[in-house]
């Protein structure tokens, strides 16, 4: 053991081992050490994969004002303009 041969005490390896600053692996880091572990063979199927993902992220949703113009209305030709009219209704659609 390190602390009895070097005569080193346990709490001296401990502080500096808290005084080091850490690496963490972050989740880009473990992707890129899996990858690192493929064979070249399977890099190709991968890449077509990972473009493929990737692809699909991109793709925007449609905007409110692009889905509102899809909702079509079936109403009388004065409906805008008596809207007030059809809701009390005074007036009656037909």
């Amino acid at each position: 053991m390190l602390w009895r041969s070097d005569r080193v005490k346990r709490k001296d390896i401990l502080y500096l081992f808290l005084s080091q600053p850490h690496q963490t692996m972050t989740l880009k880091d473990s992707i890129e050490a899996e990858i690192d572990e493929l064979e070249e063979d399977n890099l190709d199927e991968l890449y077509e994969l990972v473009k493929r993902f990737a692809e699909t992220k991109a793709q925007k949703k449609p905007g409110i004002l692009s889905k509102l113009k899809q909702i079509k209305i079936q109403a009388p030709e004065d409906f805008a303009a008596n809207v007030d009219l059809y809701l009390s209704n005074e007036k009656k659609c037909k």
